[in-house]
């Protein structure tokens, strides 16, 4: 019995021992030294091994043996496959023009892969022109497999498709979906190009058929989001007689691809607010009109709307409305208390509309407030930005005034992953103001950018502060952006959101330019430099939902308390950007003077930084390099830093 126990026990580990072991005494791929890597094959490498950790070894293999080619073939395939589109371009070029016989692809299949790969890279880095210059020079189409030739077609058609050359790519594809060597992956990318094609020919019936395909066809989920794109765009650009005809089939392919969203709560909730937007759908609540004499004035009317980015809840009244400061979010629970209101109803509950992200919206009374308690979907992934609301007087409403509370419901960002109220932080805290927005384009410059359009102000004030809010948080600062996208904000909301941050600075970051009489100087050194520009007067007490509860006079002593600190901040300033930028844009210039609207009734230090021409070429080429920017933002940054050691900073 003893020795049957033991044969049974070594033939178990024997099998878990063959089963452990590489097939044909094939070693791991992190095992293998240089040489045993230079005889596999590229594609293998990446098929059999993924990328995870080939990287490194590649690399260490490279810095040996920094003139082997097959190891730089290899990484260039692995860089293509995760996506480093410049990496691999770089990589296969440099091989290019060592030995042009790379891309013979009378050699072996691999060649073919290499070209594929460099020619692909090409073509999604927008280098049209290189990308069709090698697809006509260096390949021989006569000899190819049906394979290779498929994807040597599917390059045309993709070079087609960036150039937006749509006249015949339906043709096209279609030839190509007739092959039997297409596989899965790539019929589904050909649906997709097709799909969009037609929609940029103002084909959408054909766009919407090719979208049904993408979504029935689509196991693994990949195309999606791209549908829902798609159909988005068809929404946006429709005529109101098409959208009346064709809304029942667009609804309809919207609630398809929510049905394969069922995993993904957060996405499937913006699919179904597309749909409300499209059918018009929202939640009104109206309060009792007949009552009893109340000494306080009334909410009359709750509206929970959605819209393709936000839920927006509306509370309207006959006066001002003012809150507790601030709305209250715990990873779950909204919580925003109003005061001197009224709300009379039989009932404290709104049933929110589907997709809206809110689970469950309540209201009760405590010592003399309305507490509105608005519980989230775990995954909406709220944005504090909006949270502190916008106030509006409405002039032609019955209701005149109106506290809108928007709630940001972004497809893949979570709850638990965003910065916590800033209650009980105690970091610095700064608010950016990338300048004008939407319709609002700011400064034209004269540069052309690589899309033919000239550079404009709005875009590149965005950019500098989205990196520069990077720059600062690596340094430890909370910041936030008064707009992360292409919209504008009032001035009044852009103040509002600085105040209602409790934020201790404010930088609004802007671009100068110059009279066009003076055009024929726009490129000399009269148009180097950044400028600060002050405001001198006090300005109005403004109409913060948060500053009722702040008496004129108080408002007065901060305000001249913020304006000093302007004035020193903007000083400082002055010295430390030209400081810290190189020839010739650290040129200094004197401080202007005006009584910009933004500023009016602040009480926080704040400044507003013109950061160089952008009439001015080298400027612009200059603020969209990562050298002249990390050149402005050390500067700034030494004068927030400098400006903290001061009595300004410290009373």
């Amino acid at each position: 019995m003893k020795f049957i126990t033991f044969l049974l026990s070594f033939l178990l580990l024997s099998i878990v021992v063959v089963s452990c072991t590489p097939m044909s005494g094939e070693r791991p791929f992190y095992k293998k030294n240089k040489i045993e890597i230079q005889k596999e094959n590229s594609r293998d490498i990446v098929k059999k091994n993924g990328s995870n950790g080939i990287e490194k070894t590649l690399l260490l293999s490279l810095k040996e043996d920094p003139e082997n080619l097959e190891i730089r073939k290899k990484l260039g395939m692995l860089y293509y496959k995760k996506g480093n589109y410049n990496t691999s371009m770089k990589l296969f070029q440099s091989l290019y023009n060592k030995d042009n016989s790379i891309f013979d692809i009378s050699m072996p299949q691999k060649n073919f892969d290499h070209f594929y790969c460099f020619a692909s890279s090409l073509i999604r880095l927008g280098k049209y022109n290189t990308a069709r210059k090698h697809l006509f020079d260096n390949i021989n189409v006569e000899i190819l497999n049906e394979e290779n030739l498929v994807k040597y077609n599917f390059l045309l058609i993709e070079l087609d498709y960036k150039t937006e050359s749509y006249a015949n790519i339906s043709e096209k594809i279609k030839n190509i979906l007739s092959k039997k060597s297409v596989n899965r992956n790539l019929k589904l990318n050909l649906y997709y190009i097709l799909a969009d094609s037609e929609l940029k020919s103002n084909n959408y019936i054909e766009s919407l058929d090719n979208i049904d395909y993408l979504i029935g066809n689509d196991k693994k989920g990949k195309y999606l989001k791209k549908s829902k794109r798609l159909l988005d765009t068809i929404v946006n650009n429709s005529t109101d007689y098409f959208l009346e005809e064709w809304q029942g089939r667009i609804t309809d392919t919207y609630r398809l691809i929510a049905a394969k969203s069922e995993s993904n709560i957060t996405f499937k909730n913006k699919i179904i607010r597309a749909i409300n937007i499209l059918e018009n759908s929202s939640v009104s609540f109206e309060t009792k009109t007949k009552v009893k004499k109340s000494d306080r004035s009334l909410i009359s009317k709750i509206r929970i709307y959605t819209d393709k980015d936000y839920t927006t809840v509306m509370f309207a009244s006959n006066d001002t409305i003012n809150y507790v400061n601030p709305p209250h979010f715990d990873g779950k629970t909204l919580t925003l208390k109003l005061k001197n209101k009224d709300i009379f109803s039989d009932k404290n509950f709104i049933t929110p509309p589907e997709g809206s992200g809110i689970t469950k919206f309540t209201w009760t009374e405590e010592n003399g407030l309305i507490v509105f308690k608005i519980d989230l979907s775990e995954n909406s992934g709220m944005s504090l930005l909006p949270l502190s609301g916008y106030f509006e007087e409405r002039k032609d409403a019955s209701d005149k005034f109106a506290l809108k509370l928007s709630i940001e419901l972004p497809e893949m960002n979570y709850a638990g992953s965003l910065d916590p109220v800033y209650q009980g932080d105690d970091r610095y805290t700064i608010v950016l103001d990338p300048g004008h927005g939407g319709d609002d384009y700011g400064a034209m410059g004269v540069l052309k950018q690589k899309n033919g359009q000239k550079y404009n102000e709005k875009e590149m004030n965005l950019e500098l502060c989205q990196e520069f809010k990077k720059y600062l948080e690596d340094k430890g600062y909370r910041v936030f952006l008064t707009r992360d996208k292409d919209y504008y904000p009032s001035l009044h909301e852009r103040r509002r959101i600085a105040q209602n941050r409790n934020a201790d600075m404010f930088i609004s970051i802007h671009l100068n330019s110059a009279h066009r009489k003076n055009r024929k100087h726009w490129q000399s050194d009269r148009y180097y430099g950044c400028e600060m520009i002050v405001r001198n007067t006090t300005g109005v007490k403004p109409q913060f939902i948060n500053f009722e509860n702040v008496s004129k006079k108080e408002w007065k002593k901060k305000r001249s308390k913020a304006l000093k600190a302007h004035k020193k901040l903007s000083n400082i300033f002055n010295g430390t950007i030209p400081a810290s930028l190189d020839h010739p844009f650290n040129k200094k210039r004197r401080i202007k003077y005006k009584n910009l609207s933004i500023f009016s009734g602040m009480t926080i230090p704040h400044a507003l930084i013109e950061t160089g021409f952008i009439i001015n070429n080298k400027t612009v080429k200059y603020l969209s390099s990562k050298k002249g920017q990390n050149k402005l933002f050390k500067g700034i940054l030494k004068g927030i830093e400098e400006y903290r050691k001061t009595s300004y900073a410290q009373k």
